[in-house]
């Protein structure tokens, strides 16, 4: 995967990022959360580079958003992979 295309995967990322807030927004943290995911998801596709503005910022702000809405509904937050990848930004 090239610089193009790891710049339109966060593009995608980004999109779930967007459907999140609309949903926690609605109250329906439990969608939110699993549309969080979902972008974090598509972020740990092979070739992402994570180091990339686009992506480095939808990967930090999908996990600071899931560590922040699991809780509340007693899930568990991001996964380990992605809190070091965004610690080590």
């Amino acid at each position: 995967m090239g610089t193009i295309t790891s710049y339109f995967t966060a593009l995608k990322a980004s999109r779930h990022f967007g459907s999140a807030l609309k949903q926690e927004r609605k109250g329906n943290i439990s969608i939110a959360l699993q549309k969080a995911n979902d972008g974090l998801k598509v972020l740990s596709l092979p070739g992402v580079i994570h180091s990339n503005p686009a992506e480095s910022s939808v990967l930090v702000n999908l996990t600071i958003f899931v560590e922040n809405l699991a809780p509340e509904i007693n899930q568990s937050g991001a996964n380990e992979k992605d809190l070091c990848d965004t610690y080590n930004l």
